[in-house]
């Protein structure tokens, strides 16, 4: 039974490391001030007006899109807690790296890792593309913990936010994600536990 467990916990496993692949990739290709995803029925309030505003010009639908610079090619590994602040820092963000990972981080927590980072800096994108960011944390022994600072006029909208996606993630892995909001200063913070039964 113990060894039917452990196969089905690697199952589980592989498939969350495929799914964050996937959801690194989604992101990666995104326009970065699209809003984040939001619970149904749980519509952002301050979604900017025009992203929900039709177009004024209908006549060539295709113009836009031509006009659009091509998005910066994603790194071979963006599927990691570098890879994505990277690809961040080549889309146009401000971010400062100060994750230390004392202990090499395994695929599946620098898949998570990387999610997370995705997911917040979504969210900040969506309302200061020109926020400056600081990526804090460290990885030991499979226990992972994840800091995003944002220095942004926009810190009380940030810090009137859920983060339900961020929260349901963290806790999907018996983790926790915290949230302080001062004036001009938003932060989060995700922690990862190590656990027996998900990859170190």
């Amino acid at each position: 039974m113990g060894t039917d467990r452990r196969h089905r916990s690697g199952l589980l496993s592989d498939c969350f490391v495929s799914a964050a692949a996937v959801a690194g990739i989604r992101f990666l290709y995104r326009d970065w001030k699209t809003p984040p995803r939001h619970r149904s029925g749980d519509l952002s309030t301050d979604t900017p007006t025009s992203l929900t505003a039709p177009s004024a010009t209908h006549a060539h639908p295709q113009a836009s899109v031509r006009e659009r610079p091509a998005p910066a090619d994603p790194p071979s590994n963006f599927a990691t807690i570098d890879g994505a602040i990277s690809y961040a820092q080549q889309s146009g963000f401000s971010i400062i790296n100060l994750f230390t990972a004392h202990t090499p981080l395994s695929e599946y927590r620098d898949a998570v890792g990387a999610e997370i980072i995705y997911l917040v800096l979504s969210h900040i994108g969506e309302l200061d593309k020109n926020a400056s960011v600081t990526v804090s944390g460290s990885a030991m022994d499979g226990d992972l913990t994840v800091t995003m600072s944002a220095l942004t006029a926009q810190a009380s909208v940030l810090g009137a936010r859920r983060m339900g996606e961020i929260r349901a993630l963290a806790e999907s892995l018996n983790g926790t994600v915290e949230t302080n909001e001062q004036v001009g200063a938003w932060s989060l913070t995700a922690h990862i536990p190590a656990a027996e039964d998900t990859p170190a």
